[in-house]
């Protein structure tokens, strides 16, 4: 698979190209009023992507912690981490402003 870093169209099928780059299946779809879809994949991580795209990033990497999604890192299309700061916006997210769209059970 040949993936494109420089100036691509950031999609929600990037995620799933990322997620194959990566070696992952999605398993729950959801989304947030603000941030857009997030994609739990099958190593318990949730994908989103960046909106903004500073730095080469095309997708923000979330843990789940209880009821709470902390950024983890900021990735490029290949998968790889970009050091640099995060900002607060997007930092955490409430699982409670999650809504099931799809996949297996709505990210529980």
């Amino acid at each position: 698979m040949v993936v494109a870093v420089a100036r691509c169209t950031i999609t929600t099928t990037m995620i799933a190209g990322l997620l194959r780059v990566l070696g992952l299946v999605a398993t729950v779809v959801m989304r947030h009023a603000r941030w857009g879809k997030f994609t739990k994949a099958s190593n318990g991580k949730w994908f989103t992507k960046d909106l903004a795209g500073h730095g080469g990033s095309v997708a923000k990497q979330y843990r789940q912690e209880g009821k709470r999604l902390i950024h983890e890192a900021d990735l490029d299309a290949a998968g790889k981490v970009i050091p640099k700061a995060k900002g607060r916006k997007g930092e955490i997210v409430e699982m409670s402003d999650l809504i099931g769209i799809g996949g297996g059970g709505g990210g529980k």
